[in-house]
Parts: C-alpha cells; structure tokens; sequence
C-alpha cells in the first residue's frame, strides 16, 4: 500500500472510530416549564430536547420537579416530550432534567448540565362570596344556606370562629352549609373562617373571614275560625274552639272589650 494510501486509511479509519463514539452522545438537552409562574393545583408542563449526533440515541433523560421529587425517566426526547406536572404548595421550585447513566457510548450532554430552570408557584386567590346579609329564616321551619367561596386550593374547610349560630343550625365543616331547624327567633351575627389547602412556610393554608347576619322570624299567626261562630242557645251550654294558623306554641287567648259605639241623641 502506497503512502498516500495508508494516509487515506488512517484518515478514514479516524472518522469511523469518531462516528462510532460519538453514535448517540447527547449534544445538548434544552428545558422550559410553562406557564412560569403557575398557581398551586394548576398543571404545569415541561417541554425537555435532547439532541443527538447520529441514529436512536441508546440512552435517555430524566425529570424531577423539586429538589424534594425523584426523578423520573421519560425517554430520549429527540422530539420534545411534553411532561405535565401539578404542585400543590407555593414556592420556587427547580426543575432539573439530566441524563440517565448508562453505559456504552451514552456520555453527558454539552454544558449546562444538568439543565435547571426555576418555577414560581403562587397560591390561587381566595374570598368568600357569599354576601354577609343571609335570607332570613323561620323558627320551626328547615333552613339551609352555603356559604360559597371563589379560588383557593381544595378541600377547604369552615369554622365559626366568633359570634354564634342560631339555636338549632349548624355549620358542616366540609361543605360550608349552614343548616337545620331554627329554634329562636331573634337577630344573630357570627364570623365564618375558610380555610384552603394551600400551605405557605409552616402555617396552615390560607384564611379568609367574613360577618355574617342571620335574622329568625317568627311564623306569622293568624285565625282561622270564621267571624260569624256557629250560633248559641240561651240557657244551653255553648263550646266552640277558636282556631289559628302559625304562630309558635303555646297560644295565649285573651279576651278585648270594646266600648260600645256612641249614638246620636
């Protein structure tokens, strides 16, 4: 073999060696997390590229969402893959993704590497709705009122944390629903706390509060019986019972004299 051939061959047998090495080493994994900043509960996505030189790549990459999460393999992403992710509590979270460890030719990615990106998550805006004045209710009769809330992070629960209920009502602590069978009449004012899941530091969730004021009507009473009772005999003994409607029990009777009307002269 001439000179020029052996250099041929050397030069050949280089890009070969060259091509086989590097057959399937990652060049480069891009990252981006939308929407940034996201809310607590809302899905998150991550969109991860991991490129190539040459053929299927023989290794893959892998996520996590926190510092705090394992992570989880997700393929190769020569095309982007897509990975949704929903957090629960606020804060900045960092998003890693990095090459799964192999062996064979699979070598770490052209810097940066692993690839990071920071997310801002935010607790979900929380009030209660429900405006302070509630439909009245009747004594004796069933109520039932829900005090409703906008945003916040599930499952929210309710407490009375001032003021009081009226007698015979009740506040479900998973639902919010005021109800029950009203045993008083009378003006009440007490303050309802909601309280959401999301959790900031070592607090608890969020709170809001709101006074609410709740009047208990009496039933209206009336009579019944007719103005023109049934007719009486002289010297025979008379019972009619008189009749009402409504009203709360007992029933006290009285009896109203009425001056007797003036006559001309």
């Amino acid at each position: 073999m001439t000179r020029r051939g052996k250099a041929f061959f050397f030069i050949l047998s280089a890009i070969l060696l060259i091509m086989l090495l590097t057959a399937g080493i990652s060049e480069a994994i891009t990252l981006s997390v939308a929407p940034n900043p996201a809310t607590a509960g809302q899905t998150v996505t991550a969109t991860v590229m991991a490129s190539y030189v040459t053929g299927p790549p023989p290794c893959g990459v892998r996520i996590r969402f926190s510092a705090a999460d394992p992570f989880t393999n997700i393929g190769s992403c020569s095309t982007p893959c897509n990975v949704p992710h929903i957090y629960t509590n606020p804060g900045l979270h960092a998003v890693t993704v990095e090459r799964i460890s192999s062996t064979g030719f699979c070598t770490p990615a052209s810097l940066p590497y692993p690839v990071s990106t920071n997310v801002t998550v935010n607790c979900p805006a929380f009030s209660i709705t429900t405006t302070s004045l509630l439909p009245a209710a009747t004594y004796g009769t069933p109520y039932s009122r829900q005090i409703q809330i906008s945003g916040g992070l599930a499952p929210i629960t309710y407490s009375i944390i001032g003021g009081s209920l009226p007698p015979g009502l009740g506040l479900n602590s998973s639902t919010g629903v005021i109800s029950g069978t009203p045993t008083s009449s009378g003006n009440y004012s007490f303050t309802v706390r909601a309280e959401d899941s999301c959790i900031a530091g070592f607090g608890g969730g969020q709170t809001v509060d709101r006074v609410f004021s709740l009047q208990v009507n009496c039933p209206a009473l009336s009579y019944t019986s007719p103005n023109n009772l049934p007719n009486a005999t002289v010297s025979q003994p008379y019972s009619y019972q008189m009749q009402t409607s409504g009203g709360v029990l007992p029933v006290a009777w009285s009896k109203l004299v009425y001056p007797a009307a003036s006559r001309g002269g």
